[in-house]
């Protein structure tokens, strides 16, 4: 809603003016009438000044249809006719003034209009109920994302697990499809192979897009399943090329695993894994 200052809720109570945003409006006639006050009256010209200073944007001259009634003095007639435009145009407004003959005026072209003392009950009241709201949107948001932080990371666990469980089982399922593959599609299995190949690697790709601590987790214990599968199917007193190039690459994997988890972490702006991370690897802060 937009208020409308008339001057003698000014004069009567000049903290009407320490509202200086975009819904405190007050008409260059107002501020004309009140030019005297500039010396004669010290609290008076603290707060024009500071509202000048602050809300100039907000000083207006009216230079629509005038609104005309010979009880009331011309400047009351600009406050009523612009009022009237306002609420034509669906804006919500009310005149703030002391003056009774301008209340009933604006009652008769059902116009609100508040006592200075109302005025500042009922703005300190909007005001106190937005920083309320917007408080309680910011608590909504962190609870938000530790939910989603937490869970992310339980996900990421429960992967991992899973991966593991079924690690030793892997080798014989792939083969068992791959022979049913065969059987029965022989002349396209190597079409198979490289679709199913896309497929899968583009089925990762979007993971590590959309939960990229996910595709850390499992990144890391893919790549500690190769190095143990790598040790325990060899024997360690033979140095074997393969196994060694094996071995490497298990590292390799996880390397990037930890760098992906990294990026998780932050990208979850979970400060308290960030610290314990930065921690552990002794990391500059970003």
């Amino acid at each position: 809603m937009k208020y409308l200052i008339d001057s003698s809720s000014i004069i009567r109570v000049p903290e009407v003016l320490k509202y200086n945003d975009e819904n405190t409006i007050i008409l260059n006639e107002i501020r004309n009438e009140l030019s005297h006050y500039y010396t004669n009256n010290n609290e008076i010209s603290k707060y024009i000044k500071k509202y000048e200073n602050n809300a100039d944007e907000n000083i207006r001259s009216y230079l629509g249809k005038k609104y005309k009634n010979a009880g009331i003095s011309n400047v009351d007639n600009l406050l009523i006719g612009y009022a009237k435009e306002e609420l034509n145009n669906k804006n919500d407004i009310a005149i703030v003034t002391e003056d009774k003959r301008l209340i009933f005026e604006a009652s008769k072209n059902n116009i609100e209009a508040l006592n200075a003392n109302e005025y500042i009950k009922k703005r300190d009241t909007d005001n106190k109920n937005s920083n309320y709201k917007n408080d309680s949107n910011i608590l909504v948001l962190i609870r938000r994302q530790k939910v989603i932080s937490n869970i992310s990371i339980l996900i990421a666990i429960f992967s991992s697990i899973i991966t593991i469980f079924t690690a030793n089982n892997l080798k014989t399922l792939l083969y068992s499809v791959q022979r049913v593959l065969f059987v029965l599609l022989p002349i396209t299995k190597y079409v198979i192979i490289v679709l199913g190949t896309l497929v899968i690697g583009g089925l990762f790709y979007l993971l590590r897009s959309k939960q990229r601590l996910i595709y850390a987790f499992i990144e890391i214990t893919f790549g500690i399943i190769v190095i143990v599968d790598s040790i325990t199917n060899s024997n360690i007193s033979i140095i074997n090329v393969n196994n060694i190039i094996k071995i490497f690459g298990g590292l390799y994997v996880i390397i990037r695993g930890y760098d992906n988890m990294e990026k998780g972490l932050r990208e979850l702006a979970n400060k308290k894994f960030i610290f314990y991370w930065e921690k552990i690897f002794k990391k500059e802060n970003r």
